[in-house]
Formats: C-alpha cells, sequence, structure tokens
C-alpha cells in the first residue's frame, strides 16, 4: 500500500538556511519545468525523473527513493517565497515627558523633614519607647523540678541515662576483696582478684526519680592453698546476669577448678565441698566459698547502688 507523503508538506525545519544566490535563481524558474540529470537518492541517470512537488529542487526516479531520501532532503525542502521589498525604517516616537507628582505635606510639618509615617494624619508610636519585661512566675512543674535527680539541662524531666558499670566495677572488687577466706580444714580458699566485670550498669532518669539498672557477669579468680604448701591452685568462679535482683532471687554460679588434677588425692573431696557445686545459689545462704561471694556482694554493693 503506498504511504502518502503529503503531511510532510508543510513542515518548517528549525536548521532551516537562508537563501544563497543560487536559490534565487531556482525560485525564478520554478515556475517552468526544471531538467534533472539524475536521482536525487540513488543517482539513476537513465529513469524518468519527477520533480519534488514542493521544492522543485530535486527529482527522484520513484516513490521509494524519495522516501528513503527524505530523512535528509526534509531540512532543505521549502515552496519558493517571493522576495519581500523592505520597508524604510522608521524613527522611533521620543518618550512624553512626565512631571513627577507633588507630594503634599501637612502645615505642622512643612519646613521639617518627614521622620514619620503618616497616614490619614495619624502618627505611629514613637520608636524610642522602652520596653518593659515583666516579671516571670516559677510554674508548678518547675517548682517540681528542684527535687529532680537528673542534671540541669534536663528540665523537661525526659529520659535521661548514666554509665555506671566503671563505678560498679570498682565496688565490686572493693567488695569481693574483703570475702574472707573459707577453710576447708587440711587449707583455705581466698580470693585471687577480680578478673572481669563486663555488662550493663546504668543510672536512668525517669520523671525526676533516678532508677539503677544492673545486668553483669563477674569473674572471680580464687586460690587453693593445702597446709603449709606455698603452691596455690587456682580456679574461677562466675557469676552469671548478676542483677539488681539477686538479693531475692537465686544467682546462677559457675564454679571452674582448673587445677583440681594436681590437688592431692586426699584433700580434693575437701576442696570442691568447700568451693560450691554449679548451680543457683541463694544470696542469704552460708557453708561454700561460692555462697560467700553472693553474699557479700548482696549485703554491700546492691544497697550501694542508690548512691551512684
Amino acid at each position: 500500500m503506498p504511504v502518502d507523503y503529503s503531511k510532510f508538506d508543510a513542515i518548517e525545519d528549525s536548521d532551516e538556511e537562508k537563501d544563497t544566490k543560487d536559490d534565487k535563481k531556482i525560485k525564478k524558474a520554478a515556475s517552468t519545468p526544471i531538467k534533472h540529470v539524475k536521482c536525487a537518492n540513488c543517482g539513476d541517470t537513465e529513469a524518468v525523473l519527477k520533480a519534488c512537488q514542493r521544492c522543485k529542487k530535486v527529482a527522484y526516479c520513484g516513490a521509494r527513493c524519495q522516501r528513503d531520501d527524505w530523512r535528509f532532503h526534509k531540512r532543505v525542502c521549502c515552496p519558493p517565497k517571493d522576495a519581500k521589498k523592505k520597508e524604510p525604517p522608521t524613527k522611533p516616537k521620543p518618550p512624553k515627558k512626565t512631571t513627577p507628582a507633588k507630594v503634599e505635606s501637612s502645615d505642622d510639618d512643612d519646613d521639617e523633614p518627614l521622620t514619620w509615617y503618616k497616614h490619614r494624619e495619624t502618627k505611629l508610636p514613637d520608636s524610642n519607647v522602652q520596653h518593659v519585661k515583666l516579671p516571670s512566675t516559677p510554674s508548678e512543674e518547675s517548682l517540681n523540678r528542684k527535687d529532680s535527680a537528673g542534671s540541669a539541662w534536663n528540665a523537661a524531666g525526659t529520659w535521661e541515662e548514666r554509665d555506671a558499670l566503671p563505678k560498679v566495677r570498682e565496688r565490686i572488687e572493693t567488695v569481693v576483696k574483703r570475702v574472707p577466706d573459707r577453710d576447708f580444714g587440711s587449707g583455705v580458699i581466698s580470693v585471687d582478684r577480680v578478673k572481669s566485670v563486663t555488662g550493663d550498669a546504668s543510672v536512668g532518669v525517669i520523671r525526676g526519680k533516678a532508677r539503677q539498672f544492673l545486668d553483669v557477669k563477674i569473674e572471680v579468680a580464687f586460690r587453693v592453698r593445702v597446709g603449709g604448701d606455698d603452691q596455690a591452685y587456682k580456679g574461677t568462679l562466675t557469676l552469671k546476669d548478676y542483677s539488681a535482683d539477686a538479693a531475692t532471687e537465686p544467682v546462677d554460679v559457675e564454679v571452674k577448678f582448673s587445677d583440681a588434677a594436681r590437688v592431692p588425692a586426699h584433700v580434693c573431696d575437701a576442696v570442691r565441698g568447700a568451693l560450691g557445686h554449679t548451680g543457683a545459689v541463694e544470696a542469704g545462704a552460708t557453708g561454700t566459698f561460692a555462697r560467700d561471694v553472693v553474699g557479700a556482694l548482696a549485703a554491700e554493693l546492691l544497697p550501694g547502688l542508690k548512691d551512684l
């Protein structure tokens, strides 16, 4: 089915160039047939050529060549135009002279410069008026904030939290070192040092009231001495998930005696009995080394948390 290209007749390209001298000659001869020697697309010279019906400048051997060349020819294809007569330039008219409007002033300040704004003969208040700051009365909420346990900048009483782990670690070391030696008959079990205190220890202030948060893991190194021997047998006592509820709830304890194989066989059972077994230990119980450590922390550490 042939394609109708008549819709492209009114296309004007933005890149259209000005007419040259040769184009003007072609425009003059646009009314007469133009003899073309070859097709503008394929260059065929033997076929019957038909000129472009719009510009009459090029010719094609058929509709197919015209379609193929249209993407290039459309940029320069335009109907001939008649030369327009140049009109003589007209001189611009001079602008009209305008007189500035007169500003009316009141009779009371004709000789004085205008220093204040007037509207319908009404003056604004003097700009030199000194403003007096009214005394502020403290609100009821601010009066209640005097008894707040939070910092001075937290006047709104919002959530405030402070890390207390360094102080808690220091107090645990002080309390554990005071635990007395546990005598098992043939020797004693004593605290060597606090190996580590890890976890969370903080003080939070909620609505002006301080609350303590404690959830730590405590590792205590101990030594076992048998008789008058200077050799010490080492082990570790671990308090898992030690919290502020340790005064009322059992504490999960793990006893690890690493040098148990080196202890003389006749005192091995006595040492294990004095150390205590792995499991839950209540704060008020006594009789083993593990219970002594848990009881000392419950008696001296937990009440001191309020002072952090």
